[in-house]
């Protein structure tokens, strides 16, 4: 009107549900135009159309009235529900429903049409029989979109028509990217989106994880509302290899799935162990990087270098994708050196080891110590080892300082393939010298010295003074050297100084010169003393030699009974002198017991055994008998004074009541192996005695 070109909205509205309206266009542009209305009710009755056009405020409206008649004598037929919401591959139904009108009774045949071939559906009846009744409609697709299936009813030319739409739902599911390089031990990651399509809503569920061979994935999350798309990010790790990795996401009956690939890259290190070699010469490895899977990054080389190994620097330092390299190491000192090569690239490391070998030999002599009269030959032997595999010919030489020392070695040549010796001899002169043996094999020298002291035949230990009796002759002398030849020479011996009968002992460090009358321990406090007897062991651990001593004495000074005392030693490596522990006591006597003599042996598991003869005197007789006793320390190699367990004299132990008119005892009895009686094992060593002269 009036020259309005505007565009016009139009909408319809019914005064009941039970009329449906539609409008073939909208809205009308141009100012003009035509859209057709179309209305329809299964409901006899009189109903009003209202049509409103609306443009930029203003409005106008206009009413049609429908007069819904009675059909003639036929048929009705409806769909419940019209509109049916399904998600694909899944059947979804409606009812179609068939009632007579006017009284009619007759057989309506049913035909079903689809608005798409991607639609599939069925009825459960092609006909209705009695003018009355129901057929169900099933329909599938698994294509999500909107479809109409329509249901035509025939009876007599009467014809009727019904239609239901299919809203079909699913989902999508895809990566970003689909194809992933990663190294080795780092993640390749990918985002999979999860898309609704037509309206689909739900939850979609995916694997926490995937396998595929070695490599390993996992995602997260696992669960995804859809409304909106959702996404979930896929993480994988492995070893290098080429990997599909499928991912499905499921909903009620759905599921689809989507693939990645994973291209994992590695390299390898490996190195070679070259032969064996003598120490101070140079051994190569080389050292090979291989790319894995079209690896092509930058491997850096680096070692780590044990003690005693030393190594120049790896060449190249470095290799592109896969190449070789090289390192060279020498050793001072023969063995087995393990070289650790490591390849690094960004996150990527892998090492390898080298063991390099380097032989030698070892020059000894056994002992590095002589100590010769003048005039007497010392021998020494000279052993040649190989180490780690060694073998070759060592030459043997020697040279001797000062001069005044004849010495001679054989064979001067050594063929090693196991340990082989030589021996030194050697004869001079009083004095000291040095011999240095050298062996001698291609570049390797090794060399031993031997110490050689000749000395004048000893004088007499000690002579005695007037305030010294002689030596007595049951004193059970003892000489023993230190067996490491790290102190000298000691004599433990009983002999009386100035009026006092004790145990004494001397020491001397060459055998010449000695220290006399030293006291042992705390025996100044005894007197009367019968007899003294040592024992001693090596201590490496303690650094000395630990020395234990038995000795008998009155109770008292004029007493007649007598006791077993111990006491115990100590020589540190660095000195000559002994320091004693406090004595203590093995057994007292009886008052019957009237003379004692003792020794002491220690038996290879380190018991003490100390073994003692008394004459018992028979009271109203001429007839004494000699008991013999037997005692053993508690405990093995005592640092202190131990405990003892003691035989008893009036057992069936050997001589133990044996009457022998004027019987004298005899010092130092010996036992084998001892009696089962002391709950101890093992083999008693008695000690020589020394002569005097």
């Amino acid at each position: 009107m009036n020259g309005f070109t505007g565009s016009v909205s139009l909408v319809v509205a019914t005064n009941s549900t039970n009329l449906s309206c539609t409008l073939s266009s909208s809205p009308i542009t141009g100012g003009s135009g035509t859209s057709t209305l179309s209305c329809n009710s299964n409901i006899v009755g009189n109903y009003l159309a209202t049509v409103s056009g609306t443009s930029d405020g203003l409005s106008h409206s206009l009413g049609v009235i429908y007069h819904i008649d009675p059909p003639p004598s036929g048929f009705n037929i409806m769909a419940n529900p019209v509109s049916v919401n399904v998600n694909a591959n899944s059947a979804g139904t409606s009812t179609i429903m068939v009632s007579p009108v006017d009284g009619f009774a007759g057989t309506v045949a049913l035909a079903l049409t689809t608005s798409s071939a991607n639609l599939f559906c069925t009825l459960s009846s092609n006909s209705i029989t009695g003018g009355s009744g129901n057929s169900t409609l099933s329909c599938t697709s698994a294509v999500a979109a909107d479809y109409t299936a329509t249901v035509t009813g025939t009876n007599d030319g009467i014809s009727h028509t019904t239609s239901v739409t299919y809203h079909i739902q699913d989902f999508t599911v895809t990566a970003s990217p689909t194809s992933v390089t990663t190294l080795a031990g780092t993640s390749a990651t990918s985002t999979l989106t999860i898309t609704p399509v037509n309206g689909f809503s739900g939850t979609v569920t995916l694997p926490s994880a995937v396998n595929a061979g070695q490599l390993t994935c996992t995602l997260n999350p696992v669960g995804i509302v859809l409304g909106p798309q959702g996404t979930s990010n896929l993480s994988c790790s492995g070893p290098a290899g080429n990997y599909t990795v499928r991912v499905a996401g499921s909903s009620g009956g759905l599921s689809h799935a989507v693939t990645v690939s994973v291209i994992v890259q590695d390299f390898t290190t490996t190195a070679t162990s070259p032969t064996g070699v003598n120490v101070s010469l140079s051994a190569s490895s080389t050292i090979t990087v291989t790319g894995v899977n079209h690896f092509s990054g930058t491997v850096t080389l680096s070692d780590t270098v044990p003690s005693g190994l030393t190594c120049g620097a790896i060449t190249p330092s470095s290799v592109a994708g896969s190449g070789t390299s090289s390192v060279s190491c020498t050793a001072s000192t023969a063995g087995n050196y393990t070289l650790t090569i490591t390849g690094t690239s960004t996150t990527l490391s892998h090492s390898a080891t080298v063991i390099f070998r380097f032989k030698d030999f070892t020059i000894s002599a056994s002992p590095t110590s002589l100590s010769v009269n003048a005039g007497v030959t010392g021998t020494s032997t000279v052993t040649i080892a190989p180490l780690n595999g060694f073998t070759g010919t060592v030459s043997l030489s020697f040279t001797v300082s000062p001069a005044g020392l004849n010495c001679l070695l054989g064979p001067t040549t050594i063929i090693l393939g196991g340990s082989q010796s030589s021996t030194l001899s050697c004869t001079g002169t009083t004095g000291g010298y040095t011999v240095t043996i050298a062996g001698t094999s291609g570049s390797l020298s090794h060399s031993v010295t031997i110490g050689v002291i000749v000395q004048p035949v000893p004088a007499d230990l000690t002579k005695t003074v007037s305030s010294e009796s002689d030596i007595a002759p049951e004193s059970q002398q003892h000489t023993f050297r230190d067996p490491r030849g790290l102190q000298g020479y000691y004599v433990f011996y009983r002999q009386t100084v100035s009026g006092n009968d004790r145990c004494y002992y001397a020491y001397s460090a060459d055998g010449l010169s000695w220290t006399v009358n030293q006291t042992i321990s705390d025996i100044a406090s005894y007197s009367g003393m019968n007899s003294c007897s040592v024992a001693y062991r090596e201590d490496p651990a303690n650094s000395r030699l630990v020395v234990y001593i038995v000795f008998t004495k009155p109770d008292t000074i004029t007493g007649t009974t007598h006791s077993i005392r111990f006491a115990i030693g100590f020589i540190p490596d660095n000195t000559i002198a002994i320091s004693w522990l406090n004595s203590g006591l093995v057994r007292a006597a009886s008052s019957t017991e009237q003379m004692a003599y003792a020794i002491i042996a220690r038996a290879g598991d380190g018991y003490l055994h100390v073994a003692a003869a008394y004459v018992v005197d028979n009271a109203g007789s001429n007839s004494d008998r000699q008991t013999v006793i037997v005692c053993s320390s508690n405990t093995p190699d005592p640092v202190a004074n131990p405990a003892w367990t003691c035989s008893d004299p009036n057992s069936s132990f050997p001589f133990a009541g044996t009457t022998i008119a004027n019987v004298t005892a005899e010092q130092d009895p010996r036992l084998g192996r001892h009696s089962p009686d002391l709950g101890q094992s093992g083999q008693l060593h008695p000690l020589p005695r020394l002569s005097r002269g």
